[in-house]
């Protein structure tokens, strides 16, 4: 059980640093130059326009997504995950789209193409801004090309109008699955969040005894060494901590519920579970050398 990520859109240069696809477009502001090196892609200001430059190193295999303009810069790479569960009789692929909170996606469509399943692992809404009706047309444009799956994250916890924003989902092809599961094939999908402050019923019990492959989405990773660390189950799909919000070297300095210097906020822990950085930003911090991030799973 368990893999490796990698990111595309490079390819694999023959040694040292290459630079490719280096477009100029005015923007009258600082130039953003995407320096990808190994691991990270960091942000770099330089003289007017927007740069779009990739650069890989040898043995990387990492690289970007276009970027999307939408009220500034929004930089979204596709990380991908072979999973091997030893279950199936045939690949699945999965797309995951965690914290998009209200934001752009016409970048996301092209990638449902292929996909077995899209799953929304919470904060597709803005509890800022209480907003989440963009959230609702990425769904809705979603869930008629591909099945599609949303838990709940803290955002849609704290929207004064979720009750609508609840109708309004299951008018929807979407499964809504708040403490719920649902069976997909030999995918058993389902949310896990926090169901003894809302009253559920915990579904671990009964979705561990279905027989396939258990994907269940939890938004906090934080709630993982509690209450998930040891339930039967594939695989873990968690958000909710931005990737750090700024990464240095690898280390996220900020995440909400685990505070300064998180541990858990990107990647994969234990071999079980796989935190997104997340598709969008709800603060005016930018997110320096974490650009955000949607991700392909696929499971054999």
């Amino acid at each position: 059980m368990g893999g490796h990520s990698r990111s595309e859109g490079l390819s694999r240069p023959h040694g040292g640093l290459s630079i490719q696809d280096a477009p100029i477009q005015e923007d009258g502001f600082a130039a953003v130059l995407l320096f990808h090196v190994s691991h990270r892609m960091f942000p770099l200001r330089t003289g007017n326009g927007i740069a779009n430059m990739r650069v890989c190193q040898h043995g990387s295999g990492y690289g970007t997504m276009p970027p999307v303009y939408d009220g500034g810069i929004r930089l979204r790479k596709l990380t991908v995950y072979p999973w091997h569960t030893g279950k199936l009789t045939r690949p699945m692929r999965l797309l995951v789209v965690s914290d998009l909170h209200n934001s752009a996606y016409a970048d996301i469509l092209p990638l449902l193409e292929g996909t077995d399943a899209l799953l929304l692992p919470g904060d597709i809404a803005n509890r800022y801004q209480q907003r989440f009706e963009r959230g609702l047309d990425f769904l809705r444009i979603a869930s008629a090309r591909v099945p599609t799956y949303l838990g709940v994250g803290n955002h849609e916890m704290r929207l004064k109008r979720f009750s609508e924003f609840r109708s309004a989902v299951e008018q929807l092809p979407v499964k809504f699955l708040f403490n719920r599961y649902e069976r997909l094939g030999a995918l058993v999908i389902g949310c896990w969040y926090r169901p003894a402050r809302y009253g559920h019923t915990d579904i671990l019990p009964q979705m561990e005894a279905e027989n396939g492959v258990r994907i269940l989405m939890s938004h906090r990773p934080e709630d993982y060494h509690k209450y998930l660390q040891d339930a039967k189950v594939d695989l873990v799909l968690s958000g909710h901590a931005h990737g750090g919000q700024i990464r240095v070297c690898g280390q996220g300095l900020y995440a909400p519920g685990q505070g300064i210097l998180p541990k858990l906020t990107h990647g994969i822990v234990d071999g079980k579970m796989i935190i997104s950085a997340g598709a969008g930003n709800t603060v005016p911090v930018p997110r320096w050398g974490n650009p955000r991030e949607v991700l392909r799973i696929d499971l054999d």
